[in-house]
């Protein structure tokens, strides 16, 4: 369960990085950068450093460039070599004896699974715009996991009503702690 709230994490703060960057009134009008830096973060990683790049290209359409880094703290790779041995990245490194693909794991697999979240995450949060913005959360996170659902092998965590259950509670606490930091 640890790993899919350090996806929550970070597939949270990617929106809240998109979301920042996508609501200029009339658009990206300019070319916008942002870098912030995390000391440490979910599941005894550190070192997180994000970068954000938008620059327009025509009516209707901008470039986005996304930077993503991180490290793990000597536990974090320990535990990560010792749970996190039966996910898979989306890389094939060979096949196997029956000719099926073999997939990159460890570090490379994990930082893959996390660039496509965070993928699917601009995807959902893009074709959710139009919606009321009340709606949007629930259907972000509902199309995310949809989206997430193609790639079962290395993304598949737990079931569909779980995980809204679990973003929904998420969503709760990160208002409540809002909250109580504006007081």
């Amino acid at each position: 369960m640890s790993a899919i709230r350090g996806h929550a994490a970070s597939v949270l703060c990617l929106f809240l990085v998109v979301s920042f960057f996508l609501n200029f009134p009339n658009g990206v009008k300019f070319h916008t950068v942002m870098n912030r830096y995390l000391h440490e973060g979910h599941s005894h990683t550190k070192d997180h450093q994000f970068g954000f790049e938008a620059t327009p290209l025509d009516k209707g359409r901008t470039f986005i460039h996304l930077r993503y880094s991180y490290s793990y703290s000597s536990w974090g790779y320990l535990l990560m070599k010792i749970f996190g041995g039966g996910k898979i990245g989306f890389s094939v490194i060979s096949t196997d004896s029956d000719g099926n693909p073999v997939y990159v794991d460890g570090l490379r697999g994990a930082v893959e699974r996390d660039v496509v979240c965070y993928y699917l995450a601009i995807l959902a949060y893009l074709d959710t715009l139009k919606l009321p913005a009340e709606q949007r959360f629930e259907k972000r996170v509902s199309q995310w996991y949809d989206l997430a659902g193609r790639y079962k092998k290395q993304l598949f965590e737990m079931e569909k009503e779980e995980y809204l259950t679990y973003k929904r509670q998420d969503r709760e606490n990160q208002q409540q702690l809002q909250s109580d930091l504006n007081r």
